[in-house]
């Protein structure tokens, strides 16, 4: 069978203005001066990493714990699934495909985003911040979800929409797509030698599809 490993935010879910907005009030609260494109660029990492990196060493977790109390007191309003993605998880799955999901938060976040969406038994294997694999970018996440999904890696995809992802599934032996609505542009998408680039749902699902009749045994 074939193995889809999904990451989650920017792709699945349209919570980008949700974790940008996040963001910015735990800087704010921590009296962090962070613009905007910065806080972009480390969509995709763990937030542990990103407060390491914007607070120092030792740190992270005061970064986490004020950046978790806040998304979470807005969580449940302020985000949705992409139009269509439901559709396609479901076609893929009707095709034989084994999906996975590989994501940079927490296993609570991720959690209470999956239920909140509705797509909690969507996804065969999920992995997240808190499973002792490594993380995006390492080749880690997406190994240990096709461990997980008893999987190879020259028959899985690695979707997501930012560099993180390109190069934690390239790392890992995986083709890789990526899409052109989350938190990286087509140009730095482009800059990490694809598979595939698509800027639409429907594109994709056509992508995935074809992947899915092209590798099976």
């Amino acid at each position: 069978m074939t193995a889809l490993l999904f990451d989650l935010d920017g792709t699945i879910a349209d919570s980008l203005p949700l974790i940008l907005q996040s963001s910015r009030r735990t800087c704010d609260k921590l009296g962090l001066q962070v613009s905007d494109e910065r806080i972009i660029g480390y969509i995709g990492l763990p937030l542990l990493q990103v407060g390491e990196i914007l607070l120092g060493q030792g740190l992270g977790g005061k970064y986490l714990e004020t950046y978790q109390e806040i998304f979470f007191a807005n969580h449940d309003n302020e985000f949705c699934v992409f139009p269509g993605m439901k559709e396609l998880l479901a076609l893929c799955r009707e095709k034989g495909a084994k999906l996975g999901l590989v994501t940079s938060k927490t296993a609570r976040g991720t959690e209470a985003t999956l239920n909140s969406l509705g797509l909690g038994g969507f996804f065969d294997a999920v992995v997240t911040f808190d499973d002792d694999c490594g993380h995006k970018p390492s080749p880690g996440p997406a190994l240990f979800a096709l461990q997980k999904l008893a999987e190879e890696p020259r028959r899985s995809v690695f979707i997501g929409d930012s560099l993180y992802d390109m190069r934690c599934g390239k790392q890992a032996g995986m083709a890789t797509c990526a899409v052109t609505w989350g938190a990286a542009s087509a140009e730095e998408l482009l800059a990490e030698n694809p598979d595939a680039l698509l800027q639409t749902v429907e594109g994709l699902q056509n992508w995935l599809v074809n992947f899915i009749g092209d590798h099976k045994e």
